[in-house]
């Protein structure tokens, strides 16, 4: 069942990475109101999704709490990041490569942080599940 703050959060990090993953150009350009693409709200939304999943899974005081928090907050400052190395909330950088480089690395760690929070967090819950089943 999908009781759990956490599990809706997962299974939202998963549909968000997919949405991104899969490379839909009319999706993913698609502007929303205001001129942000649907695909740099994605951006955002997939790991914040990954990290609240593992914060509310894990408990305080753990590593998954804690690499949550940072993958949460890594996604929360990455338009904000976006938008002041490339100028503009569509990500289009004018040749500038000292600030491309900066922001590339910001997203790919940004992403690959919340791969790692969300299968840990996945796999953290499989594992208690199967304990809880046995016991």
């Amino acid at each position: 069942m999908l009781r759990h703050p956490s599990t809706w959060l997962a299974a939202s990090a998963l549909a968000s990475f997919g949405l991104l993953f899969s490379g839909n150009e009319l999706l993913l350009e698609a502007d929303l109101p205001g001129g942000l693409p649907f695909g740099n709200l994605l951006c955002v939304l997939a790991p914040l999704f990954a990290g609240l999943a593992g914060f509310f899974y894990s408990r305080p005081g753990t590593m998954l709490r804690l690499l949550s928090i940072v993958t949460a907050l890594l996604a929360i400052g990455w338009l904000p990041m976006t938008v002041a190395t490339s100028g503009n909330l569509r990500a289009n950088f004018g040749g500038d490569d000292a600030a491309y480089a900066l922001w590339f690395r910001y997203t790919v760690a940004a992403g690959l942080l919340a791969l790692a929070s969300l299968l840990v967090t996945l796999v953290r819950s499989i594992v208690d599940a199967r304990r809880a089943r046995r016991d």
